[in-house]
């Protein structure tokens, strides 16, 4: 089963795209792969194996069931309402998964699937690159537009953050073989900065500075040599892309001038209209496949830039509020793989800081309805039980209150 999901990551990353136009054979292999491990998963959960809260099954279940009646009542085309429930499925990848990822779950199986991602998220960048037909001196000053839906995939910020994280860590070693790997990874990585670049994304080019700065401070405090060879490549970087940098700057300062926020608010209020428009779609929503005229974009579209408009307006005030229950359910999760990281695994922090950058960009960017999305989501449920993080924080906590009751 490993090997199944490791080849339906580097599929969806060599061959499909984050938002197809039409369903291929690649899409149908990566369904067909989901599928088989969903019904494994339903398989264990009916045997009564897996720790998943029972309310947070009832979430998936009530946000499947009534935007789909609401679909009904609203007469929503099938092929719309498909184009929204892969998406929720996406979304829901980590419950999905929850048995097999609490029964498999171990260092090996983190190792391959970052490496994957790793993998997918390099092979996403260069089509992408390859598919300009442009020089790289070209990229910040003018947009390059062909298949720019590659460059919005959230593994290309997991190549940059966690890449570029690992190249440092193992600049650190005075093994030849570790620093050859090294400057490979550095090499590659450095260029899934290209895409964000190329379509000029503001939120993940400024969380992808941020995560990096973050990690070499967190991690340099233990191995000082780390801001010494940080800076190296921060010079490096500067001088061999001074003109695609400074060029890259002034187009997000352009941008933001001009487009603020792109009609994102607009969009909110276009949101709230047709949602005050009945009882129904208040409380419901349009269901899946709905679709509402935006002024920005002169049409009647099914997608919103983001990812809380996007279920406010599908599933209503109260399907928000259930969605909003796996959402702290997941950064509970989240959250204390990441204090077990800072404790104990460092080297780990990259990942937490690119799950919280990709989430930051679901507020902005429809990302949410991408694989990768998903797949980013389920790789921290696999790091989380892969360490024992619950067990290993619960037990710190018990000896803690054993502590204070013994003072």
């Amino acid at each position: 089963m490993l090997y199944l999901l490791l080849s339906v990551i580097i599929v969806g990353g060599m061959f499909s795209s984050p938002f197809p136009v039409a369903y291929g054979v690649q899409e149908a292999y990566i369904g067909i792969g989901l599928m088989i491990f969903s019904f494994n998963s339903l398989r264990f959960l009916l045997r009564g194996i897996g720790t998943g809260s029972m309310l947070i099954y009832f979430s998936f279940i009530w946000l499947v069931c009534i935007p789909t009646l609401m679909a009904i009542v609203n007469q929503n085309t099938i092929s719309n309402y498909v184009r929204d429930i892969v998406p929720l499925m996406y979304i829901f990848l980590p419950l999905i998964l929850l048995p097999y990822i609490e029964r498999k779950a171990g260092h090996r199986h983190v190792i391959m699937i970052g490496t994957a991602m790793y993998i997918a998220g390099v092979a996403i960048s260069w089509r992408y690159i390859l598919a300009q037909n442009t020089p790289i001196s070209e990229f910040g000053h003018a947009y390059q537009i062909v298949d720019f839906t590659l460059a919005y995939d959230p593994l290309v910020s997991f190549v940059s953050i966690v890449g570029i994280s690992l190249a440092l860590t193992l600049l650190m070693s005075r093994r030849k073989y570790k620093l050859l790997l090294a400057s490979s990874i550095a090499i590659v990585s450095l260029t899934s900065l290209i895409p964000p670049i190329g379509v000029v994304q503001r939120v993940p080019l400024v969380m992808i500075s941020l995560s990096l700065i973050l990690y070499v401070f967190i991690k340099g405090k233990d191995r000082p040599v780390l801001y010494f060879y940080s800076t190296v490549l921060m010079v490096f970087v500067l001088f061999g892309y001074w003109d695609v940098l400074s060029g890259a700057v002034l187009q997000m300062i352009e941008k933001t001038s001009v487009h603020g926020i792109n009609g994102k608010v607009y969009e909110l209020l276009r949101i709230i209209e047709v949602m005050s428009g009945s009882v129904g779609n208040l409380l419901f929503g349009i269901g899946w496949g709905g679709v509402y005229y935006n002024e920005v974009l002169n049409g009647d579209v099914r997608f919103t830039h983001s990812i809380i408009t996007f279920i406010l307006l599908k599933t209503g005030v109260l399907g928000f509020m259930i969605f909003f229950v796996y959402i702290i359910w997941f950064m509970d999760k989240l959250i204390k793989t990441s204090v077990f990281c800072y404790k104990y695994k460092k080297e780990w922090l990259p990942v937490c800081f690119y799950m919280y950058t990709v989430l930051l960009i679901s507020l902005f960017q429809p990302i949410y309805k991408t694989l990768s999305f998903g797949l980013s989501m389920m790789f921290i449920l696999f790091i989380f039980h892969a360490f024992n993080v619950n067990k290993k924080h619960s037990k710190k906590v018990s000896i803690l209150n054993k502590g204070s009751q013994n003072a």
